[in-house]
């Protein structure tokens, strides 16, 4: 049964004639004729009542119309959600995230502006390390994913789509250093909240070489999977850690926080996505993140 079957079957259900149905099919009346005859063979059932002037629907014939209908209608709509798909106006994505880079402005407004102009695309989120999130992209669970630290693999391709400065997140009431900015040195030994290296090698290293130029022990008393769970502890009291600046007004209450003044390693957020990825919806959103960050430049070079 193919769906130009269905189209002649109802065409001439509908105009009760099998050359007016042909007319209306564009197509030759034998070609109708022969269509109709092979839908009964298939089917095992008469669906017309030949007439001397037209056709007439059998009983099995008026129960098969309303379900033709109903086939030519989903097929006709699955078509159109098909180009949809294609064009980048439906779908669904599923956005990877590391903990902590998901409140940077850019990231925001990317994400705002993709829900106001895709509104037909579903986008959800998967927080987790930047590990955790190569192994989602390999796996295909996530289209794209922001993290920082990238893998050395050709199967992904990624690009920075913002940085910003590390804030020293400091407990309540903290007497260490006072509330100016201060230097790196004087966080030497300090009780230090941080993650694995295995969490985002590369982040990590940038970190830990910063506090290594600077002659500084990094005395880590506890691990955190996330920059979140980093502001938790510092919370608790269990040490001081480091954030992005984004962050800043989402830490708990009592947190207190301080720039360094010579700390060289930066947050850097890098989009993440898979190599033989086509997705327009994808491409559309990597366009977005790209005009953020472009247009964040800006605003800091005009202040």
């Amino acid at each position: 049964m193919e769906l130009r079957h269905l189209r002649y079957f109802v065409a001439a259900a509908e105009e009760e004639h099998f050359g007016r149905g042909a007319t209306r099919a564009n197509v030759v009346q034998p070609a109708l004729t022969r269509a109709v005859r092979e839908l009964e063979r298939e089917l095992g059932v008469e669906l017309f009542d030949r007439l001397p002037r037209g056709v007439r629907l059998t009983e099995a014939g008026r129960v098969f119309l309303d379900e033709a209908r109903a086939i030519l209608t989903h097929a006709s709509h699955a078509a159109d959600r098909a180009r949809q798909a294609a064009r980048g106006q439906v779908g669904a994505v599923v956005i990877g995230f590391v903990e902590g880079m998901n409140f940077h402005p850019a990231f925001i407004d990317a994400i705002a502006r993709f829900r106001t102009t895709y509104p037909g695309i579903e986008l959800s989120f998967s927080p987790g390390s930047s590990a955790s999130q190569w192994r989602r992209l390999r796996r295909r669970k996530v289209q794209l994913a922001i993290v920082q630290s990238v893998p050395r693999d050709p199967a992904l391709q990624y690009e920075v789509v913002y940085e910003e400065s590390l804030l020293l997140a400091l407990p309540p009431n903290s007497t260490a250093v006072d509330r100016g900015a201060l230097s790196v040195t004087m966080l030497d030994g300090m009780p230090f909240v941080w993650f694995r290296r295995e969490a985002s090698p590369e982040f990590y290293d940038s970190v830990a070489s910063a506090f290594a130029a600077a002659g500084v022990h990094l005395n880590v008393v506890q691990t955190v999977p996330s920059h979140v769970a980093c502001g938790s502890a510092v919370a608790a009291g269990v040490g001081a850690s480091l954030v992005p600046a984004s962050m800043a007004s989402l830490l708990p209450p009592g947190v207190q926080l301080r720039p360094i003044i010579d700390f060289g390693a930066r947050a850097v957020a890098r989009a993440l996505w898979r190599a033989d990825d086509s997705s327009p919806a994808v491409a559309a959103l990597l366009k977005l993140l790209r005009a953020a960050r472009d247009g964040a430049a800006a605003t800091s070079r005009e202040a």
